[in-house]
């Protein structure tokens, strides 16, 4: 007789994705990695996303990644409907968040021994000049209520409300004259 010969075969059909619960892995420097911290703020640039999205460091892999020696984090970021799984994403963990006094980091310049900022100063007869004055610097990030920019402490050197050009003016030597626009602002 002939009969027909049944088998049964376990095949994957779909795959069930909790998208109320994503989870980014990112790969950390060395040096950086015993700073992080479960639950510290990230702020994340995902391509093909409108605007940064917040997320948290949920865990932190105990070892590093072989060849890197990278180690690896992972973020917890809050269900979107736009975050597709295999997307790319760019951001800063916050290892430390204080007050300071911070400047541009295109105000800070490296072109001698120390690093120095070029601060304008009132002249004898009223006019303003061009001083270089050394600084001590320390953490460098981004500030709550600038636009993006990332900004370096000034432990030293400079006091706050001084005035210091912040945008590349060449090599102004010190005592060099300057004139501020009316729009210009004091940082």
């Amino acid at each position: 007789t002939r009969g027909r010969q049944q088998r049964e075969v376990e095949c994957r059909v779909l795959e069930i994705v909790d998208l109320s619960q994503l989870e980014l892995e990112a790969a950390v420097p060395q040096d950086v990695a015993p700073a992080v911290r479960v639950g510290a703020p990230a702020r994340l640039r995902v391509d093909g996303v409108d605007g940064p999205l917040d997320a948290r460091v949920a865990r932190l892999n105990p070892s590093a990644q072989p060849g890197t020696r990278a180690v690896t984090v992972y973020l917890s970021v809050p269900a979107q409907a736009t975050l597709r799984h295999g997307l790319f994403a760019r951001g800063q963990i916050a290892l430390e968040e204080r007050r300071a006094l911070a400047l541009p980091v295109s105000a800070v310049r490296i072109d001698q021994a120390r690093p120095y900022v070029l601060e304008v100063v009132s002249r004898p007869d009223g006019g303003l000049q061009v001083a270089h004055r050394p600084v001590e610097l320390g953490l460098r990030g981004r500030v709550a209520d600038a636009a993006g920019a990332d900004h370096v402490e000034v432990r030293s050197g400079v006091s706050d409300g001084a005035r210091v050009l912040t945008e590349r003016a060449g090599l102004p030597r010190p005592g060099t004259p300057v004139t501020l626009d009316a729009g210009a602002t004091a940082r």
